[in-house]
């Protein structure tokens, strides 16, 4: 399998649900249509907490026998509530996090969205 690593803009959305209703598989929803799907690992667990949160996601992406395109994921952040508010999106959860291979998390109040999201489309 051939990977290649990168990093995308989009919108966490549930792919899967298992047998009690809750969300088993996401995936990543980028502004040109492009639909990624979240693979198993820890971080790529974690996404599930935040269907329709609008991320930036870090990692391999690998094609499957089916044609699918699948993303581990290495790190991510989810964007503040200030940038989902400049960009029409009122559907934003309290929470603002970066999370990255080590497992800390930092407080992004005061970090200006609009220069590191330069490129990336929603």
């Amino acid at each position: 399998m051939n990977e290649k690593n990168v990093t995308i803009a989009g919108v966490v959305g549930a792919v899967e649900w298992d047998n009690m209703g809750q969300v088993s598989m996401v995936s990543i929803s980028t502004s040109t249509d492009t639909e990624y799907l979240v693979l198993d690992n820890k971080l790529g667990r974690e996404l599930l907490n935040y269907e329709g949160e609008d991320v930036i996601v870090t990692g391999a992406i690998s094609e499957s026998e089916f044609g699918e395109t699948g993303i581990s994921v290495s790190s991510y952040e989810v964007l503040a509530d200030e940038f989902r508010e400049e960009n029409g999106r009122d559907d934003y959860r309290d929470e603002e996090k970066d999370v990255g291979d080590d497992g800390d998390e930092e407080d992004f109040d005061d970090y200006d969205y609009e220069d590191y999201t330069k490129g990336y489309k929603f």
